[in-house]
């Protein structure tokens, strides 16, 4: 999950940041300032939650770049840089978001993700 060898372990590391600055913490900024149910827990600014979703948003295309160019975000299996993207994705569903079709590389992987046990695991 996070390299074999030194550079290797760079690569991860590279494309885990990313996912997670990226990605993954902006939909979760997202999902934090604009799912109705978490308003409780602290003021919500709609601005932060658009603002947030459309830096994501085109993010993304960055990830499908990448995924033209191989099967997995950062190595040739699954590392915890997809999970990372994949946790951010999964996350946002809370307030209706989902990987543009037309974004086709990071839709295979999505689903790819989707299917492995680990993903239905926890529900």
């Amino acid at each position: 999950m996070f390299g074999t060898d030194a550079r290797e372990t760079a690569v991860i590391e590279m494309w885990t940041r990313r996912a997670e600055i990226l990605a993954a913490l902006p939909l979760m900024l997202a999902v934090r300032h604009g799912h109705p149910a978490l308003a409780v827990l602290e003021t919500q600014v709609p601005e932060v939650a658009a603002n947030s979703r459309a830096g994501a948003e085109r993010s993304l295309a960055l990830f499908d770049r990448r995924l033209g160019e191989s099967e997995w975000l950062a190595a040739d299996r699954v590392t915890i840089a997809d999970g990372v993207l994949f946790v951010g994705l999964e996350f946002a569903r809370m307030v209706r978001f989902a990987v543009p079709p037309e974004l086709e590389n990071l839709s295979r992987w999505h689903a790819a993700m989707k299917a492995r046990p680990s993903a239905s695991a926890g529900t």
